[in-house]
């Protein structure tokens, strides 16, 4: 292998690294995670028509959606899981969708990280 392709490869490698993973300030690095779905509702980030919710600050959340998380905080505080996922399957049969496919989309809501602690 030549030097000039060794070179690119490590610069490829380099790239890469700096994209899935973030350094953290006790020198070690996490892995960043790009979620596709809502992390309290479970909905796909990319069907939502505000394109996520709001931090405080303003900018867009790439963890919750707009129907949930707005101005850096929930619009439902006090909903539990059994709740949400009751308020999502309402929504998806209001959507057309057949009640057991909305009930196979909603079973794991509790694993998504609003509900984790």
């Amino acid at each position: 292998m030549s030097l000039g392709i060794l070179r690119k490869v490590i610069r490829a490698l380099w790239r890469i690294k700096y994209y899935l993973f973030k350094w953290n300030n006790k020198g070690g690095c996490t892995v960043k995670k790009k979620n596709k779905n809502c992390q309290s509702c479970g909905m796909p980030l990319k069907s939502d028509e505000n394109g996520g919710g709001t931090e405080a600050n303003g900018q867009r959340s790439n963890i919750y959606c707009s129907h949930c998380y707005e101005n850096g905080s929930f619009k439902l505080p006090n909903i539990t899981v059994d709740g949400m996922k009751e308020r999502v399957m309402d929504k998806m049969v209001e959507m057309k969708f057949p009640k057991f496919l909305a009930n196979i989309f909603t079973r794991n809501i509790y694993k998504l990280e609003r509900w984790k602690d």
